[in-house]
C-alpha cells in the first residue's frame, strides 16, 4: 500500500510537472503571439505614415494646372462632344487598377516633363463601378472649366436627346449617361469640394 502510495504520489507529481510545463509553454506561446501582433501592427502604422508622406510629395509635385482642378466640375471632350467631368486626385480613389495606371502616367511625366501630366477625370452619369468606363485621362485641351462650358451650351441637354425624351423615344445608354451626368455636375456645383465625391463613395 505504501508503495502504491508512494507511486500514486510520483504520478500526480509527475502529472502536475508536465501540466505545469504545458501552461508555461502556453504563455510564452501567447506573449509570442502578442509581440507578433504589435510587430504587425507597427508595421501598419509606419506603412500608413510612408503612404501618407508619399502621397504628400506626389501632389506637392504636380502641375497647378492638374491639381488646381481637383474636384472642380469642368467638361471633358470625348469624341466631338463634350461631356461633364470631374477631375480627381488620384488618392480620392482606392488602391486599384485606376491609381495604379496613374501611378505609370506620372512616372513617365517626371521622366518627359510634368508638361505631358493629363487629368484623371469621372464621366459624371457613369456608374464609378465600372473602372474602364467611368475614368478617364485627358490631355490639358481636352478639359474646360464648367463656366466656360456653359457659355457653349454644354450643361444643356443636346437636342437630338432632348427630341427622344419628348417623343418618348428611349436614349442610348451613352445618352441616358450624358443626361444623367448633367445633373450630377449642376447638383455637384454648389458643394464644397470635400462633400462633390462624397455620393460617389458612400460610407458603409
Amino acid at each position: 500500500q505504501m508503495l502504491q502510495s508512494k507511486k500514486s504520489k510520483g504520478n500526480l507529481k509527475r502529472k502536475s510537472g508536465i501540466h505545469g510545463e504545458k501552461k508555461k509553454r502556453r504563455k510564452v506561446a501567447e506573449e509570442e503571439q502578442m509581440d507578433e501582433s504589435g510587430i504587425q501592427d507597427e508595421k501598419k502604422k509606419r506603412r500608413k505614415v510612408e503612404e501618407q508622406m508619399d502621397e504628400s510629395v506626389i501632389l506637392k509635385s504636380l502641375p497647378i494646372d492638374i491639381k488646381g482642378k481637383f474636384r472642380v466640375p469642368c467638361f471633358g471632350k470625348w469624341g466631338k462632344e463634350w461631356l461633364p467631368v470631374l477631375p480627381l486626385s488620384p488618392f480620392d480613389l482606392g488602391p486599384g487598377e485606376v491609381r495604379e495606371e496613374w501611378m505609370k502616367k506620372y512616372d513617365m511625366a517626371i521622366i518627359e516633363g510634368k508638361s505631358k501630366m493629363k487629368h484623371l477625370v469621372y464621366w459624371y452619369g457613369v456608374p464609378y463601378e465600372r473602372n474602364l468606363e467611368a475614368f478617364s485621362f485627358l490631355p490639358e485641351g481636352s478639359v474646360i472649366s464648367y463656366e466656360n462650358g456653359t457659355k457653349k451650351a454644354y450643361h444643356k441637354i443636346p437636342q437630338a436627346i432632348q427630341r427622344k425624351i419628348e417623343n418618348n423615344k428611349r436614349p442610348t445608354l451613352k445618352e441616358r449617361y450624358h443626361v444623367n451626368g448633367l445633373r450630377q455636375i449642376q447638383s455637384d456645383m454648389p458643394l464644397h469640394k470635400e462633400d462633390r465625391i462624397a455620393w460617389m463613395f458612400p460610407k458603409s
